[in-house]
């Protein structure tokens, strides 16, 4: 009924919505093939609407709208890969994935041809990319051999395994749920740990809920009781918005990189919200023994006020191949460009939005982000992937970042330790992980993945 009260004269995401709803109940009564064209044509409206919306209800509508039509491609053809005609499942659903990816609330316009040129580009050692549907969530797992799809279940029920690990990582002053963390460890990796050789690098491309998971504490798979290991114990972890981002890059060694240090403990200070901050009392120190480690004329710190982000937006951040930001930041959410990242010392000054950061030019191989909740994601649209995006975005190699509120010291010693190890020649996410060990073991406190599991790497983990 709603299909016929459409004119030549309805909106697009209008009738892009009536074909999604369609689609899927074609599929459901067995009308594979019209499902099929149903949805395609949705999928050309919807890749035809132009670009990112201004209004930010419009561009959650399309978002929303976008994800239905993946979801519903999918699972029309992992339930019938016949329609494909002969093509590989999991690579051309894989394709159907990335397109939703895109930040413009629309399908990317990917070719398949070409799309294995990207994963050839990937390199060696194994990719999980997830997606998360409302009724059915998809895993595929890429490596130089071959392309995986494996079904996992929906939003809701990933919600009631995902939440008490949540929910865990806040709380270090009771143990850590050894039964949540390694459900959720054999739910998400149980196909992944045959393929994710012991010792090398597993790049993840997370989704919706998936962005706040700390990879690093799951539980092995198939590993129960006392002597399980946790993911850190097994390899490094590195996560990426889409998998452009984890292709390697090309840039120079550390030894040759400027460093700007910015260090600032803050005052106390309550939101409109009612919610404080109290003051930081290493990150000041962090920032100067973070700059301890390089050669002497290759660091620049700035400490208190002069590490507003006004004042270093003002002198140029180009000239520096690694920024380290050791301070307070807190996101305010919201949808798309009104998020905003508030960090002590800009107390005078503006937040710093999305679109702040996309104006940047930078030429960094990393940004870190020493900062209570800089990649968090409440439930809302804006967080991790989108900061993280917008830092990859405008020049920057990779990010690293935190999900929740890090203990001030724990974050200094795991900013240390990392550098150092990265400096000694291994790669950001084996210095990440590397530096995780060493704050684990480091006090028996410290053993709850609260002190050492938010922290991730975020694009290439090289």
């Amino acid at each position: 009924r709603a299909e016929s009260l459409l004119t030549a004269h309805s909106p697009p995401d209008v009738v892009a919505r009536i074909g999604i709803e369609k689609g899927r109940s074609l599929a459901a009564l067995g009308r594979w093939e019209e499902a099929r064209e149903t949805l395609h044509g949705a999928r050309d409206l919807l890749r035809a609407r132009g670009g990112d919306s201004s209004i930010e209800e419009i561009r959650a509508w399309n978002e929303d709208e976008t994800r239905d039509l993946v979801e519903a491609l999918v699972r029309l053809y992992a339930d019938r890969p016949g329609l494909l005609a002969g093509e590989d499942v999991a690579r051309r659903t894989l394709v159907f994935a990335e397109e939703g990816r895109g930040p413009a609330g629309r399908p990317d316009t990917i070719d398949p041809s070409t799309f294995n040129d990207r994963i050839a580009r990937l390199g060696a050692g194994p990719v999980a990319a997830y997606f998360i549907g409302r009724d059915r969530s998809f895993l595929w797992i890429i490596d130089e051999r071959d392309v995986e799809l494996h079904g996992l279940p929906g939003r809701e029920e990933l919600l009631g395994a995902v939440t008490p690990v949540l929910a865990d990582l806040e709380a270090p002053a009771r143990p850590a749920d050894e039964v949540a963390l390694a459900k959720l460890g054999t739910l998400l990796l149980g196909p992944v740990v045959p393929r994710w050789p012991e010792g090398t690098t597993l790049r993840i491309v997370p989704d919706d809920l998936l962005f706040a998971i700390p990879w690093p504490a799951l539980r092995i798979p198939g590993e129960a009781g006392e002597g399980a290991r946790a993911v850190v114990d097994h390899g490094a972890v590195v996560e990426g918005p889409d998998l452009a981002a984890l292709i390697p890059g090309d840039r120079p060694q550390t030894a040759r990189l400027n460093l700007l240090a910015l260090g600032a403990n803050g005052e106390a200070t309550t939101d409109e919200r009612g919610e404080g901050n109290r003051p930081l009392r290493h990150a000041e120190e962090e920032a100067r023994r973070v700059s301890a480690l390089w050669p002497e004329g290759r660091a620049t710190i700035r400490t208190g006020a002069d590490a507003s982000w006004e004042n270093v937006a003002r002198a140029g951040m180009g000239g520096f191949g690694v920024i380290h930001i050791a301070t307070h930041a807190v996101v305010r959410q919201g949808l798309s460009s009104r998020a905003s990242l508030r960090l002590a010392g800009d107390d005078r000054g503006g937040p710093v939005t999305i679109g702040s950061i996309r104006r940047l030019d930078l030429d960094a191989d990393l940004v870190y982000l020493s900062c209570c909740e800089a990649a968090r994601r409440q439930g809302g649209r804006v967080g991790l992937a989108d900061f993280a995006r917008a830092l990859l975005g405008s020049g920057a190699q990779s990010v690293i970042a935190s999900t929740i509120r890090v203990d001030d010291e724990a974050s200094r010693v795991l900013a240390e330790s990392f550098y150092r190890h990265w400096r000694d020649g291994k790669s950001r996410a084996a210095a990440l992980r590397a530096a995780r060990l060493e704050v684990r073991d480091a006090r028996p406190l410290w053993r709850h993945p609260y002190f050492w599991a938010s922290y991730r790497v975020i694009g290439d983990g090289g």
